[in-house]
């Protein structure tokens, strides 16, 4: 709980037709929803070899990453710059997918069959290749984490913004 401080804990009007404010304290939880929780959740590191680069993704976590509800998602979006010019945008989603018993996209708590599952182990890691553009000078990168992948989030017609956010991990900018 966070510290006390002057608001009300019941809307019911017992003083003079207000609520009656006095010392209340958050109760509130931190958890996958909260944009500070992920800055640095994860290490990330860069690899450069011919016309490949692997981003190397370390979980310090004693729990794997994503997890949580089965639809979580990180996301690893690079935007390559020649010139001082987009060149071209890569996003590699670790998320999982999952089949209803009749073979239909479905939400994990009714999934017959799990079809992907990417994740980081709790304090492992894992590299991603993404293939380098010719010409490309240097690579903008952005590890971010979301609370549910576009699939599920269209499947359940989530509109509310926290469902798309993109919360940032970390960014990077590597010279090629």
């Amino acid at each position: 709980m966070g510290p006390r401080k002057e608001g009300v804990a019941s809307t019911l009007p017992i003083d003079n037709g207000k609520a009656r404010k006095r010392p209340v304290r958050e109760h509130g939880f931190v958890g996958g929803h909260v944009e500070s929780m992920w800055l640095n959740a994860l290490n990330v590191e860069t690899r450069k070899s011919a016309s490949v680069l692997d981003v190397v993704l370390t979980n310090p976590q004693p729990h794997a990453l994503p997890s949580g509800f089965g639809s979580r998602e990180i996301l690893i979006e690079a935007q390559y710059i020649s010139a001082g010019k987009v060149i071209k945008n890569d996003v590699v989603s670790l998320t999982s997918h999952y089949l209803s018993k009749r073979g239909k996209p479905t939400v994990p708590h009714l999934a017959e069959k799990t079809i992907q599952a990417i994740s980081i182990p709790a304090q492992g890691s894992k590299a991603f290749s993404l293939s380098i553009p010719d010409g490309a000078q240097s690579v903008n990168i952005v590890v971010s984490y979301r609370l549910v992948n576009d699939e599920v989030r269209e499947m359940l017609d989530l509109k509310d913004p926290i469902w798309s956010k993109k919360m940032v991990i970390k960014k990077l900018n590597v010279k090629l």
